[in-house]
């Protein structure tokens, strides 16, 4: 099948969430903002503006009360821009960053908000490969630095992970944990050091010829070990953070469909393959069996008419039709419910918020489950899930598998809103309970074997020691061990 360039959706938008964890110290927010103005050019967060209006209140509207982990340190971080390029065609994106920190269990979100515009099937494919998974490092996708860091006139990042990997270097530096700290410090010495080892090499210069080529290849020493250096601070840095990323797509509008509704039978068999695509991010979405389709999409949710949630293993596409008749319809309704009895919240479900996934509660959930995913991929490491036979490394790998099982109690699986529930599913973290729960019975069981095995050769060496001080008790063999032991030592 020929590509098309007509277009399939109208009027969408995306967020990569990425998120890592590692120790951030309580703060208030207005010194992190102040510390973070040494990093970013415009680091802030007004209660006043949109995102942050539109943040709580739905927050508050989908969840009806406040998460089990909030967190009060959300800042916007600014804003930059990248060119995508493909088939001779340059297109032009703003990204709005938003950093969510959640001291209590050590996790740091970043947003990337993006707006689209109308897009066939393979271009979301495309970009999707672009920005979440980094595919396409050849000149085609090009960061602008426009406003955004202070640390570089021009960004020389290549790729999504390289600016996400600076903003956390740029938070695991401000994290306050002394670790971290020394760690910056020793490789900021180690610039320094080649720097004034350049200098100094520099200003003792002949000016001959020879001087200078050995000047220049002196500097070209230096410069490449500076840079080694950066790199093995970095790779020290997040050798032990993990980076998790999902990414959420809101679809508004589709111009071929002339049905009313989301849930329509019609739009599911229609659209099926087209879902595929880009749930899973398969450009060859035309060539899948039916069979393997519909196990992907199987499971959906959504509580209103014109909108449907999909979710897979690395993000969430929702369609949220603002355009089509019912929508239109539960807007009027809405209104004069508010009218009637005076509720303003019922305003607030009849906008479309700028973020993509807000309304609804979808980027909200997947948030709540990209947190569970950090905390269980950041513990549940080789070293976590080897057979150690040290007694304590068990022990303390047990604690840790226990603790995660309580934090994924702690949002109640079993009552939570079926949209929750569906994410938690594909994403696998539900999966993931069965499997700790398996490993801590063979941890425990280890425990045990090992603690029986420790517990004999104890229970035998005392019982030597019994024989040998009854043994000495006897007059007879007391004296035949000293003599044996006199003439031992004589003997040496």
């Amino acid at each position: 099948m020929l590509l098309q360039d007509r277009i399939d959706f109208r009027d969408t938008s995306c967020v990569l969430l990425t998120s890592a964890k590692f120790r951030f110290r309580p703060v208030v927010l207005n010194k992190l903002i102040k510390r973070l103005e040494d990093y970013f050019h415009l680091p802030r967060w007004n209660k006043d503006s949109y995102y942050a209006r539109e943040f709580l209140e739905y927050k508050n509207i989908v969840f009806n009360k406040e998460f089990k982990i909030d967190s009060e340190l959300k800042v916007k971080l600014g804003r930059f821009n990248f060119d995508l390029t493909y088939n001779s065609k340059k297109k032009k994106y703003s990204v709005d960053v938003f950093a969510f920190i959640y001291p209590v269990i050590d996790v740091v979100n970043l947003f990337y908000c993006i707006p689209l515009e109308d897009m066939t099937v393979d271009e979301h494919i495309y970009f999707r490969k672009a920005i979440q998974f980094d595919k396409f490092k050849k000149g085609s996708l090009k960061l602008h630095n426009t406003g955004f860091l202070k640390t570089a006139n021009e960004f020389d990042y290549t790729d999504f992970g390289s600016i996400t990997r600076e903003i956390y270097r740029i938070f695991v530096e401000l994290s306050g944990y002394r670790r971290y700290r020394v760690l910056h410090t020793l490789a900021c010495l180690g610039k320094k050091l080649a720097l004034d080892l350049q200098e100094r090499f520099c200003k003792t210069g002949t000016g001959t010829e020879k001087d200078g080529a050995e000047k220049n290849s002196a500097e070209k020493n230096e410069s490449k070990g500076h840079r080694s250096l950066q790199k093995l601070y970095i790779e020290h840095l997040f050798e032990k953070i993990n980076i998790e990323k999902l990414l959420l797509l809101e679809i508004r509008d589709i111009p071929d469909f002339g049905g009313n509704c989301a849930q329509d039978k019609d739009f599911k068999e229609y659209y099926a393959k087209k879902l595929y695509g880009l749930l899973v991010c398969d450009e060859g979405y035309d060539f899948v069996p039916e069979g393997t389709v519909g196990n992907a999409i199987d499971e959906s949710f959504g509580s209103r008419d014109f909108f449907r949630v999909y979710a897979s293993n690395i993000g969430v596409v929702m369609f949220n039709l603002i355009n089509c008749e019912c929508r239109i319809k539960y807007n009027d309704f809405q209104r004069e419910i508010g009218e009637r009895f005076q509720d303003n919240s019922s305003g607030i479900l009849t906008r479309n918020p700028e973020i993509a996934g807000l309304e609804h509660g979808a980027l909200l959930a997947m948030e709540e489950s990209i947190n569970l995913l950090t905390i269980i991929n950041s513990n549940m490491r080789k070293s976590y899930l080897s057979h150690n036979k040290k007694i304590s490394k068990i022990i303390d790998n047990r604690r840790k598998l226990i603790e995660i099982i309580n934090l994924i109690s702690s949002i109640n699986i079993n009552e939570i809103t079926n949209l929750k529930n569906l994410m938690l599913k594909k994403i696998g973290i539900l999966a993931f309970v069965s499997k700790v729960r398996e490993r801590l019975d063979i941890a425990e069981n280890d425990t045990l074997v090992i603690y029986q095995r420790r517990n004999n050769f104890l229970v035998m060496i005392i019982t030597v020691l019994g024989v040998f001080f009854a043994a000495m008790s006897i007059s007879e063999i007391k004296s035949g061990i000293v003599e044996f032991l006199k003439n031992l030592l004589m003997g040496s």
